[in-house]
């Protein structure tokens, strides 16, 4: 049996027709089967509508999610610690076309993670521009749910005449991030090879990445 919860922008749960007013946030299939114990697969056929793993949700939108009726309460009794467990990964409002950020977690790894979204590895890559399957925890990942919105792929890093790997900063990027994409490579490396520090870091500038092969 199962019962449907509408969520508006103070979330009614439709049981026994007495309404529960509550938060409204985006959640991820994964971690609903986590914090409620559900099959991931059930969670999958219950919610055929959302074909990415995620409840996408923008603020003040609505969303509808159904659950096994055994677990209605448990989801409705521990709604905040739900969301403030989902918040460590994701952001709490999302749209279908927008992108998400999710931090890698202790034991995640680039195949999780796209099962998790129900996309490849190879996007992911793509989309943060990484030359390995090498992740660290709190790295932040850009991740579509709706891939036909992602941006054209921009070839950031590019080799000179001299044999030198450059690299083309984006918005939002630090040298953290830039480190991360290259194997073997630390943000001191690209400091000092480029002589620079964090606080010259703008987007369009060029650095040269250390060759550490």
């Amino acid at each position: 049996m199962l019962r449907t919860i509408i969520f508006t922008q103070r979330l009614t749960v439709l049981l026994k027709q007495k309404p529960t007013p509550l938060a409204l946030q985006s959640i991820t299939f994964a971690a609903l089967s986590e914090t409620l114990d559900v099959d991931l697969e059930t969670l999958k056929e219950l919610n055929p509508i959302y074909k990415t793993n995620v409840l996408p949700v923008s603020k003040g939108k609505t969303a509808v999610l159904k659950l096994p009726v055994k677990k209605m309460a448990l989801f409705v009794n521990n709604m905040d610690s739900i969301y403030a467990y989902a918040e460590r990964s994701q952001q709490p409002y999302v749209s279908i076309d927008e992108s998400i950020v999710h931090r890698v977690a202790s034991g995640e790894y680039l195949g999780k993670i796209a099962n998790d979204y129900n996309t490849t590895v190879g996007r992911i890559k793509n989309w943060n521009n990484l030359s390995s399957n090498d992740l660290s925890i709190g790295q932040k990942l850009v991740i579509y749910i709706n891939p036909d919105a992602a941006p054209n792929t921009v070839n950031t890093t590019t080799v000179n005449s001299n044999g030198e790997t450059l690299y083309t900063v984006q918005v939002g990027d630090t040298l953290w991030d830039i480190a991360r994409k290259y194997s073997g490579v630390s943000v001191a490396q690209i400091e000092r090879i480029n002589n620079i520090s964090h606080r010259d870091i703008k987007p369009g500038i060029t650095l040269k990445i250390p060759n550490t092969g």
